[in-house]
């Protein structure tokens, strides 16, 4: 995954009108512009991972990013338990 934050021209506008996005970057110094393009890359990134490239662009919410994450994490515990049988 890049830090080449290239998306469609609503990209922005989608993402930035989710309450959660808007909360964080209202939390931080927007005078900090590395601080928040590291946090925009790093959400980027976490939505790939659970969902696949682009998956920012789509409506999945941070929940079901999480969710999804949990569900890889437990998937991975079991694989591990049952090697270790």
């Amino acid at each position: 995954m890049s830090d080449n934050l290239d998306y469609p021209d609503n990209y922005w506008e989608r993402y930035l009108k989710r309450e959660e996005a808007l909360d964080m970057l209202n939390s931080i110094d927007l005078d900090d512009n590395v601080q928040v393009y590291k946090i925009l890359c790093f959400i980027r990134d976490v939505f790939e991972i659970a969902f696949g490239e682009g998956a920012i662009g789509k409506d999945f919410s941070y929940d079901e990013v999480v969710d999804k994450l949990r569900e890889f994490a437990n998937d991975s515990t079991q694989e591990e338990e049952v090697s270790d049988e």
